[in-house]
């Protein structure tokens, strides 16, 4: 893993500052961001990674192979969701579905909105980072994190990483379990960082006991 100043060097990015924070102006797929400059947060690839798979959208595929769709961010995944129950899709939601659910659209171009640092964890994707990949930690962890985040509770794992010059990482200072010790991190995507199919081909699902 890259020191986050070398990283931050090699993809052009630019070190901010206004009257509250120093912070990076990214340029995701669908945002632009403002993310609080805060290095010892901040990482460029991360691994021993579980991402919760909404099981909805495992059920848009007949084959139970991982798929960008799973790895959108939280605000994306609510837009599709609410596409296809009220069956009014965009040019966003097309770009993640299967083929046979897709409608032709003009692709307008438009300002990116910009989406101030306060907001952030909003616009990312979720991941949760454990002490290591032994099944028995992940199954120790996944409990935990089921037990308390509730919502979780029938949603699929898959487990991997995020390679380098994809996006950018920001991992709590605040633990979410202890025994075995797991932090939430939020993961944005560059606009220039692949695809998130790509993405989605360094994880793997666990079936869990």
């Amino acid at each position: 893993m890259e020191l986050i100043d070398d990283y931050i060097n090699s993809m052009n990015l630019v070190i901010n500052e206004d009257s509250d924070n120093k912070y990076l102006l990214i340029n995701t797929d669908f945002e632009k961001m403002k993310i609080i400059f805060a290095p010892q947060n901040l990482f460029s690839s991360m691994d021993n990674l579980i991402r919760f798979i909404d099981p909805e959208f495992l059920e848009l595929y007949t084959v139970e192979e991982l798929r960008g769709i799973y790895f959108v961010p939280s605000h994306i995944e609510k837009k599709i969701k609410d596409g296809i129950a009220d069956d009014i899709l965009d040019s966003i939601c097309n770009r993640y579905l299967p083929e046979d659910m897709q409608t032709t659209f003009d692709e307008d171009e438009y300002d990116k909105p910009l989406v101030e640092s306060k907001n952030r964890h909003s616009y990312g994707t979720s991941f949760f980072q454990c002490m290591n990949m032994d099944r028995a930690t992940i199954e120790d962890t996944v409990s935990l994190l089921t037990k308390e985040i509730r919502s979780l509770r029938d949603h699929k794992i898959a487990i991997g990483q995020i390679k380098e010059d994809c996006g950018l990482l920001e991992k709590s200072s605040i633990k979410k379990t202890e025994e075995p010790e797991s932090r939430h991190c939020s993961f944005w995507k560059f606009e220039f960082g692949g695809t998130f199919d790509e993405i989605s081909k360094d994880f793997s699902l666990l079936e869990l006991r």
